[in-house]
């Protein structure tokens, strides 16, 4: 966050939900980034996107949420983003293995979404995440 901005990366298949989640984000003064799919969000974050948090979808077409985190916990420059899970099942075990930093099962509330991304941020600058939070 070195020019102040808080940018989120949100990687969410279905549109209406992806488009959402980004304009309550940039209303709680967020710039949001979007992606469809991991493969789509591999390649913003390969062009220099930053983002202090992403908000992951586990099931999507080209590249799902699970391979899409196993590649991002495997890089040394983005290992430490924290990564909340945004599900339609849910699944803490899988979110567990992931090291995911929460999950929220949808649909969830707007502040739950908010509380749960100021926690993983603000977790982040302190410390490397323990392990999931659930809400829903």
């Amino acid at each position: 966050m070195q020019d102040g901005v808080r940018r989120v990366l949100v990687v969410e298949d279905d549109r209406d939900v992806r488009e959402v989640i980004a304009e309550y984000l940039q209303q709680e003064g967020y710039a949001a980034a979007i992606a469809e799919n991991g493969l789509e969000a591999l390649h913003l974050l390969n062009a220099g996107l930053r983002p202090q948090a992403i908000l992951l979808d586990l099931l999507m077409p080209a590249m799902g949420g699970e391979a899409f985190l196993n590649w991002l916990r495997a890089d040394p420059g983005f290992a430490d983003v924290p990564v909340i899970i945004i599900t339609g099942v849910t699944q803490p075990a899988t979110a567990a293995r992931l090291s995911a930093d929460a999950v929220l099962t949808k649909p969830f509330e707007v502040d739950a979404l908010l509380s749960a991304l100021q926690r993983a941020v603000d977790v982040a600058r302190q410390s490397p995440p323990e392990g999931p939070t659930l809400a829903s």
